[in-house]
């Protein structure tokens, strides 16, 4: 075989590996959707939830980790020992705390393959699968297929839209939409501006998660001061250093004060109101519940109203403290590499999500917060490729 046809093989195969790892992400982020929903074809369809929780829970890792020994194989040039070593760290610990939370086997092994893609086209794909996923749903709720459970909430009713609670498909919207503006760039019009706007305003009406809709302003903020007008460049050392502190000193905030809360302080009993209670839940999470090297369940409900929002302090009850400390690092890198590519795009989506983990805590959900750990192995993959080229001039 001559180097054209080598190089056009390895062409064609790059490409049919990126569709097959974008479809299997699109079909189980549908699939979750319907499975973490209230919409059951199980009572028409005997046994069939049974089923899509089976292939949720085992068929899409065995799918995913065959794609990813079938790459090695086929693509002799693809395996580099220390990028690999790094990814199975974490796909390693997100391993071991499936035992406890299964959601986060998937997710490992989805990171193992993220590489075949680029931003750009898992972003388009998490954006068109969870908004197709969850304006489903919602429909679904609105003809009679499943129910929309209203609970009074801030003088009107918070519409469940057939989810679990009303936050899951605020937060849902919120991603999908921040996504779609990512894979847009500074790209982005005003139009797409203003279609975004009155997404989140729709989305807060009906669902009435104030925070959500606070995080959705912030992120209009970032999309134009950081990425589309790059008012403040990001490629410089004063970002640099600050997004190297950013999420541990977001972690150290969050349990200082969440331990400090007492509501005799005037000015943190007034933050704790604004917001909704958090301080005061956080604390109880300290007084009931121990921190693990591993994972633990945290039942968010017992005998009395007791829920983690704080994503921070979630990861650590919940996932336990050494993949705790891995996922803070591996945000760090993130963030810090953004800067010294200037990728504006990427910067701005782990800014939201820096802010985002404060108020709601879905850290290895894919259908939401969990995407980003999709983009962790593309900077790695450009960083090492990007010390090959040094070495090689």
């Amino acid at each position: 075989m001559t180097d054209i046809n080598r190089n056009s093989a390895a062409m064609k195969w790059n490409k049919i590996r990126e569709i097959l790892f974008l479809l299997l992400m699109f079909s189980y982020i549908m699939l979750r959707l319907y499975n973490t929903s209230w919409v059951f074809l199980g009572d028409i369809i005997p046994g069939f939830d049974t089923f899509t929780s089976m292939v949720e829970m085992y068929a899409f890792p065995i799918a995913v980790g065959v794609l990813y020994i079938a790459n090695l194989i086929i693509d002799r040039t693809y395996f580099e020992i220390k990028r690999e070593a790094i990814k199975f760290v974490l796909f390693a610990a997100l391993a071991i705390v499936s035992v406890e939370h299964s959601e986060c086997l998937i997710l490992g092994t989805f990171l193992l393959c993220s590489d075949f893609s680029s931003v750009k086209n898992i972003s388009v794909t998490f954006a068109a699968a969870v908004l197709l996923g969850t304006v489903g749903v919602i429909l679904a709720s609105q003809t009679g297929w499943t129910s929309d459970y209203l609970v009074p909430r801030m003088d009107r009713e918070a519409h469940y839209f057939g989810f679990a609670h009303y936050a899951i498909w605020a937060r849902q919207i919120l991603f999908a939409t921040v996504l779609y503006l990512i894979s847009r760039a500074k790209k982005i019009s005003v139009v797409e501006f203003v279609a975004f706007a009155v997404i989140q305003a729709v989305t807060f009406y009906y669902s009435t998660q104030r925070l959500t809709f606070v995080v959705s302003i912030f992120a209009v903020v970032v999309f134009v001061v950081f990425m589309k007008c790059e008012i403040i460049k990001i490629n410089n050392k004063i970002i640099g250093g600050l997004s190297v502190s950013a999420f541990p000193v977001a972690m150290a905030g969050t349990i200082w004060v969440s331990l400090i809360y007492d509501k005799s302080n005037e000015l943190l009993y007034k933050i704790n109101k604004m917001l909704s209670g958090r301080f005061r839940l956080q604390k109880r999470a300290f007084d009931i519940l121990d921190i693990k090297p591993f994972a633990q369940q945290v039942h968010h409900i017992t005998d009395y109203y007791f829920y983690i929002d704080s994503g921070y302090l979630y990861a650590l009850f919940a996932f336990g403290v050494v993949l705790t400390a891995i996922i803070i690092a591996v945000f760090t890198y993130m963030f810090w590499r953004t800067c010294k590519t200037n990728n504006t795009a990427l910067f701005s989506l782990i800014a939201i999500v820096l802010v985002y983990l404060l108020v709601d805590n879905p850290v290895c959900d894919l259908t939401s917060g969990g995407i980003i750990f999709m983009f962790f192995p593309v900077l790695l993959r450009e960083h090492f490729e990007e010390k090959r080229n040094i070495k090689t001039d």
